[in-house]
């Protein structure tokens, strides 16, 4: 009875940190360039921090450094309303969000191997909830890690646009890359390509 609750309410979790990975994923897609900042990032974002934390459920090791990066990026959000945010602020927020994302990805998988070494039975629907939230994980791991090389190395990437690479290149980099289709649209041009 306990071990079908905890089931239910991992499945739950599953199901909203999905949802929320699967929501920003397309608002980058129908209005890029406006969903980072403003109204919309302050709607979205907490939803999606508190998605990523419910997903461990009970408390863990690794529930503590979710906890506490999240934390940071919400210290540290309100000062993107500023028209010069220094650019060690801006360069902490992107290690939090690139490490928050990292963390979440971990945990996910660390379920599914869990889930796999004690023959825990995963129904379907949880199994196809872990697999897209650790695929769409893993593009926004990549999104940050990139956005991270091109704010410490301006100009690490030539995007079709001859004054340098947008976020939205970026998110489109990380997952064309991720699906290996690789257009030549946009390109490393630092060590990264090596």
């Amino acid at each position: 009875s306990t071990r079908v609750r905890s089931s239910a309410a991992s499945d739950v979790y599953k199901r909203q940190l999905l949802l929320s990975l699967a929501c920003m994923f397309l608002l980058n897609i129908i209005f890029p360039g406006k969903i980072y900042g403003g109204t919309a990032q302050a709607c979205y974002l907490p939803l999606q921090l508190l998605a990523g934390i419910n997903l461990y459920g009970r408390l863990r090791p690794g529930f503590w450094a979710a906890v506490l990066t999240a934390m940071g990026i919400l210290a540290l959000h309100p000062f993107q309303a500023l028209s010069s945010m220094p650019q060690a602020l801006q360069l902490s927020l992107l290690l939090l969000h690139g490490l928050f994302f990292f963390i979440i990805l971990l945990e996910v998988f660390m379920q599914l191997y869990r889930a796999q070494t004690h023959r825990l039975h995963l129904d379907a629907r949880q199994t196809l909830c872990a697999g897209l939230s650790g695929l769409l994980l893993i593009g926004y791991s990549g999104f940050f890690l990139f956005l991270l090389l091109e704010s410490f190395q301006p100009g690490s990437f030539r995007g079709p646009d001859p004054g340098g690479v947008s976020l939205q290149d970026l998110f489109y980099f990380s997952y064309i890359s991720l699906m290996t289709i690789g257009y030549g649209d946009i390109y490393p041009l630092s060590l990264i390509h090596i």
